[in-house]
């Protein structure tokens, strides 16, 4: 028997919102019989499909025409792992899948047997296998992929829906070009934070390892001066001050971090969406170029990609502004669209609010104004695309390195405080005995 778990999947557009139970499945796999699978056999697979119905979930299961399943039996924690949501490359993927097959021919629900067999998650096999019986019941494509806004983002289903007019071949290479940009966009993503990983888990380890000198190796030694009857410099007084109040409030003080930590984890995505930190960020030494550049690439490709599926001009500029996701170049697309809809050409929008994108803006709206004189535009701005994107990347390889010595200049102030503290009333206490052995000698 399955087991359940209450879910919502939403329909957009006319369908109102529905409640689906979903469950996980498993099936086991086997080939069927023949010449060569009688001879050399083949050891059966076993599948797991977490969605809302068993038709979804045997759709999701991808089973090829030479093989045979059955249903069997969930194992105890299952359930508990089947649940994850799929992630960028896991989109990339389904895409790539669907259009290829599409490419070369096959029908729709032929391609979505072959995306559903190549994912890699229990959820994404009951997303695909949903989409998979949906579509053989006569929804369009896109209409299935609304029903899960939180894997399909806007811009992809509207490009699903602006493709479906062209032509399954047409729309085919399209989701293709989707997925390789989802692919580098991931793999850039990766990359940035892959960059900040290393600085970070240096200041992190560094804060720890001066805590710790502070808590624990500092009040013995203030003690023993003490008992020496030295004087302690005012550094080591405000440490040791500092220390003892740690100590004695820990029991306070560590669910209170706990909780603060657990408030700004929870914040920090409503406070990286708002503008006054996005316009922050991009001024930031070294990253901020980097986060324009990636939000840059993201907006562009959107907007190339919607352009090349015939999409309406507003959605094309509104869906490149959301990818964006930053308030700067998402304000640059809008800022275009509003001068478009007062009745400018789209090379004199890109060429009048240029300025906000820097020389990035100047390089766009140049290629905009030859693209628009009769060249092949979409090129034009893949071109730009890939050139922003190469220069991302390499400034995120040179990136560890071009803020080592600021880091390791913080890291040894931080840590060359607390050991001042701790080595400084040594001076005194050499000075007190010398003055002590000296008084007794006369």
């Amino acid at each position: 028997m399955p087991v359940t778990h209450n879910a919502s999947v939403s329909s957009l557009g006319s369908e109102h919102r529905r409640s689906f139970t979903w469950s996980s499945y498993a099936f086991e796999v086997n080939r069927r019989p023949g010449r060569v699978s009688a001879s050399t056999p083949v050891r059966p697979r076993r599948i797991c499909v977490y969605a809302p119905s068993l038709e979804a979930a045997t759709a999701g299961a991808g089973v090829s025409p030479d093989e045979t399943y059955r249903a069997i039996a969930i194992r105890p924690l299952e359930p508990w792992f089947n649940r994850s949501w799929p992630d960028r490359q896991e989109i990339a993927d389904f895409y790539e899948t669907v259009g290829s097959a599409l490419m070369t021919g096959c029908g729709m629900t032929a391609a979505l047997n072959l995306a559903a067999r190549i994912a890699h998650s229990p959820r994404m096999r009951g997303i695909v296998g949903t989409i998979h019986h949906l579509v053989m019941h006569g929804e369009e494509l896109h209409v299935a992929m609304r029903r899960f806004p939180r894997v399909f983002s806007p811009m992809q289903l509207a490009m699903v829906e602006a493709a479906a007019a062209t032509g399954l071949d047409k729309a085919g290479g399209l989701l293709v070009t989707l997925s390789a940009r989802l692919q580098r966009d991931g793999r850039i993503w990766r990359k940035f934070l892959a960059a900040l990983a290393y600085p970070a888990s240096v200041l992190l380890l560094t804060i720890i390892g001066a805590i710790v000198l502070e808590i624990w190796a500092l009040p013995p030694m203030v003690e023993l001066f003490r008992t020496l009857g030295g004087r302690l410099p005012p550094i080591t007084r405000g440490f040791y001050a500092a220390a003892q109040f740690l100590r004695l409030n820990a029991a306070v003080l560590l669910p209170l971090v706990v909780v603060i930590a657990a408030a700004v984890a929870s914040a920090a995505p409503r406070l990286l969406r708002t503008g006054l930190v996005q316009r922050s960020i991009v001024r930031v030494w070294v990253i901020g170029p980097v986060v324009q550049w990636l939000a840059l690439v993201r907006a562009l490709g959107t907007f190339v990609l919607l352009k090349q599926s015939g999409a309406k001009v507003r959605d094309q500029f509104a869906l490149a502004s959301a990818a964006a996701g930053n308030c700067v170049v998402g304000g640059f697309f809008d800022a275009c669209y509003n001068r478009i809809a007062l009745g400018e050409s789209v090379e004199e929008a890109f060429t009048a609010e240029r300025h906000r994108l820097g020389e990035d803006g100047l390089r766009i709206a140049g290629r905009m104004e030859i693209g628009m004189a009769g060249a092949d535009l979409p090129l034009l701005l893949n071109h730009i695309i890939d050139e922003i994107g190469d220069r991302a990347e390499v400034r995120l390889n040179l990136l560890p390195n071009m803020i080592r010595w600021p880091l390791m200049i913080v890291c040894c102030a931080i840590i060359g405080v607390v050991a001042l503290a701790i080595v400084l009333p040594y001076p005194n206490l050499i000075a007190d005995v010398a003055h002590q052995q000296a008084s007794g000698g006369t």
